[in-house]
C-alpha cells in the first residue's frame, strides 16, 4: 500500500489553528510553511483538496481560487524529489532502507525521481532562519 501527500501551493490551505504554534499563541501560518493532505490514493488526495482548500476565514470575502485539474494520473509524467539523508535531521538506518526501497520502487513503476540534497547546510539555514525569527519577533 502507497501513501500519497501533496504540498500545496503558500495559502491554499489554511493553517489557521495548525499545531504546534508558540505558547499562548493561535497559529495564522508563518508564510514559510504550508499544509497538505496525506492520503491512499491520489483520488483521495483530490477529494481532500477539494474540501481543505480555501482562503481563510479572515480573506475569504476578498477573494477565492478554483484548482486546475491535475497536469497528469500516469507516474511516468511525474517528477519526484527525494531528500533521502541529512546530517542535521538523521534518520535511522530502517527508516534509510525504507526510503531507498521506496524510490526503488518508484523508478521500477516508472517515475522520474531526483535528488533533492540541496547544496547547503541545512543546520546553517535553521541557526539563520531562528535568528531572524528572534529578531521579527522583538
Amino acid at each position: 500500500m502507497w501513501a500519497y501527500g501533496h504540498k500545496p501551493s503558500y495559502n491554499i490551505v489554511s493553517e489557521v489553528g495548525h499545531l504546534p504554534p508558540p505558547p499562548g499563541h493561535i497559529s495564522t501560518g508563518n508564510g514559510l510553511s504550508v499544509a497538505g493532505p496525506l492520503a491512499r490514493s491520489p483520488e483521495d488526495i483530490e477529494i481532500a483538496m477539494d474540501i481543505v482548500a480555501a482562503p481563510q476565514g479572515q480573506d475569504n470575502i476578498a477573494w477565492s481560487f478554483k484548482l486546475p485539474e491535475a497536469r497528469s494520473k500516469k507516474i511516468e509524467d511525474l517528477k519526484i524529489a527525494v531528500w533521502p539523508e541529512e546530517d542535521y535531521a538523521e534518520v535511522d538506518s530502517e527508516t534509510s532502507k525504507l526510503i531507498l526501497a521506496t524510490v526503488e520502487d518508484l523508478k521500477s513503476a516508472g517515475a522520474n525521481i531526483e535528488n533533492a540534497n540541496p547544496p547547503f547546510s541545512f543546520l546553517k539555514i535553521q541557526m539563520m532562519y531562528t535568528a531572524s525569527y528572534l529578531i521579527l519577533s522583538c
